[in-house]
Parts: C-alpha cells; sequence; structure tokens
C-alpha cells in the first residue's frame, strides 16, 4: 500500500512539473488594430477584423505556415497566446469599412515579433494605399429613401 501511494505521489509531482513549464513557456502577443484614412474624421478601431499568427520562417507571405487566427474586438483589441518563439502577425490587405472598400499598403498589413516575453504592439494603424466609397452598401448614397421632389405615403 506504502509504495503505491508513493508512486502516486511521484506521479502527481510530476504532472504538476509538467503543467508549471509550459506556463512559464508560453506569451501573450497583443494589439490593437486602429484605421485612419481620409474617408474617416479621426482613427477608429477596426471592429470583428481577422487577424493571424503564422510561423516566421516562410520565403514569401503566401507561404506562412498559420498557427493561430482571431478576431479583433469591438474596440480594435486583439491578442495570442503562443509559446516563446518568432512569429509574424498579418491582416488582409483588402477590406471593407463601413461603405468604403479599402485596399492596405501590402508592407503594413504583417509585423514580425520575437517573442521571448509578452509583447504588446500597440495601435497598428495599416497604411491604406486606397479606399473606394461603395455606393450601393447597405449604408451609402444609393440606398437612401429620399427622392427629392417626390412625396411617398404609406397606408
Amino acid at each position: 500500500m506504502r509504495k503505491a501511494i508513493l508512486i502516486l505521489v511521484v506521479l502527481c509531482g510530476i504532472c504538476f512539473g509538467a503543467s508549471a513549464q509550459s506556463v512559464g513557456d508560453s506569451v501573450m502577443i497583443s494589439g490593437r488594430l486602429v484605421l485612419d484614412f481620409e474617408g474617416v474624421d479621426e482613427p477608429m478601431p477596426l471592429e470583428q477584423e481577422d487577424v493571424f499568427i503564422a510561423d516566421h520562417r516562410a520565403d514569401h507571405l503566401y507561404f506562412l505556415d498559420v498557427l493561430g487566427k482571431t478576431k479583433t474586438d469591438r474596440d480594435g483589441f486583439f491578442s495570442f497566446k503562443m509559446p516563446k518563439g518568432k512569429y509574424i502577425v498579418w491582416l488582409f490587405g483588402h477590406m471593407v469599412f463601413k461603405d468604403y472598400y479599402i485596399i492596405m499598403d501590402m508592407g503594413t498589413t504583417h509585423r514580425e515579433i520575437d517573442a521571448q516575453t509578452n509583447v504588446r504592439l500597440g495601435d497598428w494603424k495599416p497604411a491604406v494605399e486606397e479606399c473606394i466609397q461603395i455606393p450601393f452598401y447597405p449604408d451609402g448614397e444609393v440606398q437612401k429613401m429620399k427622392v427629392d421632389g417626390v412625396k411617398v405615403t404609406v397606408r
């Protein structure tokens, strides 16, 4: 009986040691996506935008080994919990924001990170290469229910 209890105590000690080791090897990578271009009055957080994290060893951005994906919250914040190491955090270069189709400068849509401790990217403002207003978008000008000189009566 003593032998069984001793083996159980040793196994529990090994399990607790293994879990403590993995916690110390992980880091938090976080940031905030903010959109700033001539179509907005002041910088705005990018809400519900996909952010990816990948292994840094790819030859080109198109060949990245995706390790995780998250969405920004309503204030533009995102975070990843990863093992210590080198990563690339990126987002797609094209998106729809309100009634604008936005094309990002591809040189600003990714960040290389050496995460040996927690990394806070701060406000990340990808540069807008081009923004095109979409008139047929649900909030666009074409969708407004007002026509000058026309009176509508609903029964």
